[in-house]
């Protein structure tokens, strides 16, 4: 039998704990630096009292948009409510304690459940999963970001549509978009995949969050902050800032560093022809008979991939939503039949990030290292997208067999 100190697994879940330890005493000392918190304390305080989460009300009745502060649904408000009658530090602590727990678990459930042939793995491989997701989301849960939640919520919902439990992953994936709406893009593409399972149940979840705050405050409250809302959400715009400041997608790359200048429209164009290159896939793989787990794996992966390339807001910790599927793509190019090419470009990505995160405590490599990170970004997503198409099973692959038929046999 192994003793305690050869379990990786064990080192892995000791590291994790040690950071995040360090990360709660940090924030604890210094609860208004390196965070966002005071934005989402402040919204769930402004739930409790009736007053506006957005900070957009004037006296004079005028609503002037900002490009800082809270940018969520009301719905979210009601979630932070809890956190946020607490003193600082405890909120921001335990709001920071709650969304890792929902991500461990969550990634915990997805590689036992839905990752492909995360079954035959050693433990060192399994505890290198673990250790591979840090990097990218170390910056969103030291600064208390909803990144963390969201993906608990994707990868929630993956999983839940391998297991073929319908309503539990609508509800999940309605979650993830009420908290930002850009990952609609990922519960699309699996509706495409799975349309009478998911489709109704979907819309279903998100009129239900989307009413919910009706039932928990003032009606004519609500309805203003869904206004300020829908009014702060449509004046997003940092396209001219400063490179170091705005976007850091798809859209920085070609028109800072290429030098090509797009419209908006033809911009939104290109985002499309993204999008539906993914759709794409995804129907590939469903008329080839992909099995579920590697049907959902792809589509999740290459939509996360594609939200943190062509996505609305992209920021140096939105790249937390490319940590899972990188993570297992390391490990997956170890295998013999993984194209040297492929491992390359892998393992370029990941340097380029790691050392993106590195560098940038020193203030005088900020100022050139932010391409660093879009540029790994757009290579992850090519990458994957080839992979997904050279490599994906040529042949049919059962599905994953329902419960209810396992419980039968």
């Amino acid at each position: 039998m192994l003793g305690f100190r050869d379990r990786p697994l064990v080192w892995a879940a000791l590291l994790w704990a040690v950071l995040c330890l360090g990360i709660c005493v940090r924030v604890y000392r210094e609860p208004t630096r390196q965070t966002v918190w005071h934005d989402y304390g402040a919204a769930g305080r402004a739930w409790v009292h009736g007053t506006d989460a957005y900070n957009l009300d004037r006296d004079d009745g005028q609503v002037i948009p900002t490009m800082s502060g809270f940018r969520y649904a009301p719905v979210v408000s009601v979630l932070l409510a809890p956190f946020g009658v607490l003193p600082e530090s405890a909120g921001a602590i335990l709001w920071r304690l709650f969304s890792v727990g929902c991500l461990l678990a969550a990634f915990g459930w997805y590689l036992r459940a839905a990752l492909p042939g995360c079954d035959v793995l050693a433990d060192k491989e399994k505890a290198l999963l673990w250790l591979l997701l840090l990097p990218l989301s170390l910056a969103s849960i030291n600064n208390g970001q909803a990144n963390v939640l969201l993906m608990a919520l994707l990868l929630g919902g993956a999983t839940a549509t391998v297991k073929e439990r319908w309503n539990v992953a609508a509800v999940l994936l309605a979650g993830a978009c009420l908290l930002k709406i850009y990952p609609v893009a990922i519960a699309l593409l699996l509706i495409v995949a799975y349309p009478r399972q998911l489709s109704w149940r979907f819309l279903a979840a998100t009129m239900i969050g989307l009413v919910l705050p009706f039932l928990l405050q003032s009606p004519s409250y609500v309805w203003h902050q869904y206004e300020n809302w829908l009014a702060l959400v449509a004046s997003d715009n940092r396209r001219d800032f400063d490179p170091t400041q705005g976007y850091r997608d798809f859209y920085l790359l070609l028109t800072r560093i290429i030098g090509i200048s797009l419209t908006p429209k033809v911009y939104l164009g290109v985002q499309l022809a993204a999008g539906a290159l993914v759709a794409g896939v995804g129907l590939l793989g469903k008329l080839r008979g992909w099995s579920a787990k590697y049907l959902v794996t792809t589509l999740l992966t290459l939509g996360c991939a594609w939200m943190v390339v062509f996505g609305p807001s992209i920021e140096s910790c939105t790249y937390i939503q490319i940590a899972p599927a990188l993570s297992w793509a390391l490990i997956d190019a170890n295998r013999p039949s993984c194209p040297r090419w492929s491992r390359y470009a892998l393992w370029t990505v990941f340097a380029l990030f790691a050392g993106s995160y590195v560098t940038a405590w020193f203030k005088e490599s900020r100022d050139w290292l932010y391409l660093a990170q879009p540029i790994a970004a757009l290579l992850f997503f090519l990458e994957r997208c080839a992979r997904s198409v050279v490599d994906a099973p040529a042949e049919p692959v059962p599905s994953v067999v329902p419960e209810s038929n396992r419980r039968a046999a």
